[in-house]
């Protein structure tokens, strides 16, 4: 029995002229649990980058980031 592919694909749109991004999430045949996990080493990839080209140690990327999910977690929805 063939075992199927588990596919995460994020795209990210940045306009910099607008200051705008747009953000798109692909899955298919992942659990939540997968998902989370793998958004996880993700944001470790991300902060190891932003360590190796800047000034900001990881530490400080991950609380940026926690600060940023916490208030994403707690606004309103916005009404279409």
């Amino acid at each position: 029995m063939e075992e199927k592919k588990k596919h995460i694909e994020i795209i990210i749109d940045i306009n910099a002229a607008e200051h705008t991004s747009e953000v798109q999430l692909k899955v298919e045949n992942v659990s939540a649990r997968e998902l989370v996990g793998s958004y996880i080493s993700a944001a470790k990839s991300v902060a190891e980058a932003i360590e190796k080209n800047s000034d900001a140690s990881k530490r400080h990327t991950f609380l940026a980031m926690a600060v940023d999910l916490f208030a994403l977690s707690t606004a309103p929805d916005k009404e279409d």
